[in-house]
């Protein structure tokens, strides 16, 4: 079924674009939700307009999404979860999570599905958080993980000690591959 897109629809058109979709998909998706709508005469005039509304839209939305990765860059956000002593945590921590603590603290209005981690995370520790915010606009935070109770702080100093002694070489005298004899 051909289909004049009216919205951008990630993953298959933008705004104003003419398509040929399966049918199933045109009548229980894109039609309900106001998406697409048949292309017809009438709607093939009208795709002009919509183009540059949809341009329009897609320009605001990229500049907004600028300057929230650039505000979001590098910046650290920390989570309370229940752990073992041995850092494993009761539970996990989900993109969910994430994306809900990033819009409480810093007020934008992320999807859990813009977090980009491959699977939850089950430790306490520092990780590094892809973020895709829209289309080719990507940042990436810092996430601190720390048991109930504990400040996120003493993780940051537990991870950078465990750093320093993983980079320190090993002492030059020890060299446990010769044979002599």
């Amino acid at each position: 079924m051909k289909v004049v897109f009216l919205e951008d629809v990630p993953g298959v058109a933008n705004g104003g674009e003419i398509k040929n979709v399966k049918l199933g998909f045109a009548r229980n998706y894109l039609l309900p939700k106001n998406l697409a709508t048949p292309a017809t005469a009438e709607s093939l005039q009208r795709i002009s307009s919509l183009k540059k509304k949809s341009d329009e839209t897609r320009s605001l939305l990229t500049k907004n999404m600028n300057e929230l990765s650039e505000k979001l860059s590098g910046q650290k956000i920390s989570i309370e979860a229940r752990s073992g002593a041995n850092g494993k945590l009761f539970g996990s921590v989900t993109d969910a999570m994430i994306a809900s603590e990033l819009n409480n603290n810093f007020g934008c209005k992320l999807d859990r599905k813009s977090i980009q981690i491959s699977e939850s995370i089950r430790e306490v520790g520092i990780q590094e958080i892809p973020i895709n915010l829209f289309q080719d606009i990507h940042t990436t935070i810092n996430l601190i993980v720390h048991p109930v109770g504990t400040d996120p702080s003493e993780i940051e100093k537990m991870v950078a000690e465990k750093q320093t002694k993983e980079n320190q070489p090993e002492d030059p005298d020890i060299n446990p591959s010769s044979d002599q004899d």
